[in-house]
């Protein structure tokens, strides 16, 4: 398990993703988009396609989720609710090109994950895991 701040490099040594910081709350969803007791968080990533690598690779949040020490996980996504957003939607990075912003959450108001994932298919049967908390 990673710490926050440390990057992952894929298996294909192509790509490289990390889990800068978490923060909850984060932004305002709008009346009545959230249920009673639920609120934002979000994980600041940076993803990089290394200069190294041979061809374009998309990112996007769906990779991206959170889990609880009870076992709980949440992959429900925001858009919009920051402005220095993760791309929502699948995004190209050329080799040697990064994207820097938030993944956002639903997640419970009282208390907070112990550790965020990634497990998209450049890594896949080998998620990638911070320690939140």
């Amino acid at each position: 398990m990673l710490a926050l701040g440390k990057t992952f490099t894929f298996e294909n040594n192509t790509m490289t993703t990390t889990v800068l910081r978490y923060k909850q709350p984060i932004g305002e969803a709008g009346d009545g988009a959230l249920k009673k007791g639920e609120a934002l968080g979000g994980l600041e990533v940076k993803t990089c396609n290394l200069a190294t690598a041979s061809k374009p690779q998309q990112v996007s949040v769906a990779p991206w989720s959170l889990a609880w020490s009870d076992g709980t996980t949440t992959s429900t996504y925001w858009s919009g609710v920051v402005s220095a957003e993760y791309p929502y939607d699948p995004k190209t990075l050329k080799p040697g090109r990064c994207v820097k912003g938030w993944v956002v959450f639903t997640v419970p108001a009282k208390g907070k994950p112990s550790v965020a994932a990634y497990e998209g298919q450049a890594n896949e049967g080998q998620p990638a895991e911070w320690k939140l908390s």
